[in-house]
């Protein structure tokens, strides 16, 4: 998705955010796409992909292009597409006709998504900067932001930089819904890790995974260390 924006709004604020962004943007019925990137549209379906496929699942879908998979696997599978599809990716898929908008993370979170939502619109974009400035949020630092920031020398998801915008957890997903001009919106997880069913560690398995962890912790700190000077 990279640079893409994706909206689902009102008209209202399709319209002014169309006229706002001016040059380069496109503006379909109940949403709108901004800049270049991967996008194709297949009827009433738009999509947005940025990321690497490892395999498809089913190999009956076309598969000249993600995006071209992803579109016959959501009509195929409705909301289980995204258990057709192994690979580190970000996504989002607006559709015209029943005016919602799906966007999803990888299982491991390989790639980042942001999104903003309010009354009557929800966004979300690959990178801050495209929601940063199309007007949709003030551009106010978060606290919770930067108190990451400052103590743990990066933001973790859902918080981000900026007030009012979120960031995706990886094997999450967002749907939302527009209807009479509201847009009502779930976040949900969509894969975890089932542990219910696995075998517990022998003694020499436990003693190689706490080598690495540890050998891991101990290389962090020394990085860590090595940079303050």
């Amino acid at each position: 998705m990279n640079n893409n924006l994706i909206l689902l709004g009102s008209a209202e604020r399709v319209e002014t955010l169309y006229h706002t962004l001016g040059e380069g943007a496109v503006s379909p019925t109940a949403g709108l796409c901004l800049r270049e990137g991967a996008a194709a549209q297949d009827g009433d379906l738009v999509c947005s992909f940025s990321g690497t496929v490892y395999s498809y699942a089913d190999e009956s879908l076309p598969r000249e292009s993600p995006e071209a998979y992803l579109l016959a696997a959501r009509r195929k599978y409705g909301e289980r597409f995204l258990e057709m599809l192994e690979g580190k990716f970000v996504l989002a898929l607006l559709d015209l006709r029943e005016k919602t908008l799906f966007f999803a993370r990888d299982h491991f979170g390989g790639f980042p998504l942001y999104y903003c939502c309010g009354e009557d619109f929800a966004a979300v974009s690959g990178k801050l900067s495209p929601l940063a400035n199309c007007g949709l949020v003030k551009k106010e630092l978060s606290r919770a932001g930067l108190c990451d920031l400052f103590s743990l020398r990066f933001i973790p998801a859902p918080d981000t930089i900026f007030e009012g915008v979120r960031a995706l957890l990886p094997g999450h997903c967002v749907f939302a819904r527009l209807d009479g001009g509201r847009v009502t919106v779930e976040e949900r997880c969509w894969w975890d890790v089932d542990c219910r069913n696995q075998r517990p560690l022998r003694w020499r398995q436990r003693w190689r995974f706490g080598i690495f962890v540890s050998s891991s912790v101990i290389f962090q700190l020394l990085r860590l260390v090595w940079a303050d000077f």
